[in-house]
């Protein structure tokens, strides 16, 4: 705005002027003015130029935590001896689907599962086997349940399924939950190594 002014006001002194030496002064103070703005307008760029930069800068960060924070996210939710759902993550997808079921109005399908006379697995055979026979039951389970179910582990040798996107028809609904129960027999059936 001040530049602005100093150009109108040029512009009458030139205008008014009679002779070309009585410019020179003008002239001068023309140019030397247009230095301090152009000193000006690069002092500017090089601080938008510094700013961008800081800004690309913390939008890495931010990106950088966002994902560490669904990384931690996912181990809160995540049992670390199966690797499948914990209590808190099936928690989560199960207040999900209920709100899924009832804005749909369709049917929710749950199931849960635990190993008869694990207590006697895990004295004579030893935790590690117990374990092992854990994470093995959750593979099984996750190998043969739809994607988008659920699969967690309740705490100890109990599981739980979560089944989403059944037909909002209760007797296919049904039909759906027991063809996917079934095959869960099946898969747990045979024998583990």
């Amino acid at each position: 705005g001040r530049f602005e002014e100093s150009i109108g006001r040029y512009a009458d002194v030139i205008g008014e002027a009679d002779t070309v030496e009585s410019l020179a002064g003008i002239v001068q103070e023309m140019v030397d003015e247009t230095r301090t703005v152009h000193g000006l307008v690069a002092s500017a760029q090089q601080r938008l130029q510094d700013e961008h930069g800081r800004a690309a800068e913390l939008s890495d960060r931010v990106q950088s935590l966002e994902e560490e924070l669904r990384r931690i996210s996912e181990e809160v939710a995540t049992d670390p001896l199966t690797r499948i759902a914990n209590r808190r993550g099936l928690m989560g997808a199960f207040e999900s689907e209920v709100g899924r079921a009832r804005r749909d109005a369709a049917p929710l399908s749950v199931g849960l599962l635990d190993i008869d006379n694990f207590k006697k697995l895990n004295d004579s055979l030893g935790h590690e086997q117990g374990d092992l026979l854990l994470k093995e039951m959750g593979q099984r389970l996750v190998a043969v349940v739809r994607e988008g179910d659920t699969v967690a582990r309740l705490g100890g040798d109990e599981f739980v399924v979560i089944l989403e996107g059944l037909s909002a028809q209760a007797h296919q609904a049904a039909a759906q939950a027991e063809s996917v129960a079934h095959k869960m027999l099946q898969a747990l059936a045979s024998p583990m190594a």
